[in-house]
């Protein structure tokens, strides 16, 4: 039985039925008139069997995608136009190698969208932009398979930084980060305002300074010192997780200090 059954009825038949239930020629005659307004345009009524239905419903399929690589096609222009500064960006032609590819990506691409409940048309255009950034000049369809998973990443990061709520002390657990490398080894850091990968450490540094209610200078102060047996600089990805709090206790206890976070504060906080 179909979920959601429809039926085709003439205007004589259906007075007819309205007069059997007692109803009257005008009230009958209205009731047709408002049922007109659910008349269904797009089912296809299909005879022939089961084969012929398969083979609509894979005619339907095809053009369906045939659309989806289209508005695909449509977004891969415009993403790259923005990114190269060219005015002009050639469409990928069908039937070529590369639209090929495009068949191949446009799973991807559908999955970024249904995941992140984003339209096909604004998902499409993030995920390209995202996966074209992180070929660089190293540019190739045929490459998004690889990155797909790190494009995905890469976007729960961005989401994560658009929805911190405090992004100042997230500023100043970075550049406290910066301070003391360079007054420990001389060497100046900075990340680019796209480098959602390296953002999202520090967000995360901090967020374990703040569960531990650490002062960032001696949370980040006890990294470096926590690794220093080993001869190497904390990266930020080494900021929290694992033994960043063993390494903060370790350190309080060792200096014997304690933790007073109203004296945790730079006079300034670019992010660079």
């Amino acid at each position: 039985m179909q979920r959601n059954p429809t039926i085709k009825i003439t205007h004589s038949d259906f007075l007819k039925v309205c007069k059997d239930y007692g109803l009257t020629a005008t009230i009958a005659r209205k009731l047709f008139k408002e049922c007109g307004k659910f008349n269904i345009v797009d089912r296809i009524a299909v005879g022939g069997g089961k084969a012929k239905l398969a083979l609509i419903s894979k005619e339907i399929s095809i053009e369906s995608n045939t659309k989806a690589i289209n508005q695909l096609n449509q977004c891969l222009t415009s993403v790259r136009a923005k990114i190269t500064g060219i005015n002009y960006v050639k469409v990928v032609t069908k039937g070529t190698a590369q639209y090929k590819q495009l068949d191949s990506i446009l799973p991807l691409a559908q999955a970024f969208c249904m995941n992140f409940r984003m339209t096909q048309m604004d998902g499409f255009t993030e995920y390209l932009r995202i996966g074209i950034g992180l070929m660089g000049k190293k540019y190739g369809l045929n490459k998004f398979q690889y990155y797909n998973d790190k494009i995905f990443s890469i976007y729960k990061y961005k989401q994560e930084l658009d929805k911190d709520t405090d992004k100042i002390s997230t500023i100043d657990f970075y550049n406290f980060y910066r301070e003391i490398l360079i007054s420990r080894i001389g060497v100046e850091y900075s990340i680019e305002e796209s480098d959602w990968e390296r953002k999202i450490d520090f967000l995360y540094g901090k967020q374990e300074a703040d569960d531990n209610k650490a002062l960032y200078r001696d949370w980040i102060n006890a990294q470096f010192d926590g690794l220093s047996f080993l001869d190497v600089v904390p990266e930020p990805s080494q900021l929290y997780g694992g033994k960043s709090k063993e390494r903060y206790i370790s350190y309080m206890s060792s200096e014997n200090l304690t933790s007073d976070k109203s004296n945790d504060l730079l006079e300034s906080s670019p992010y660079e």
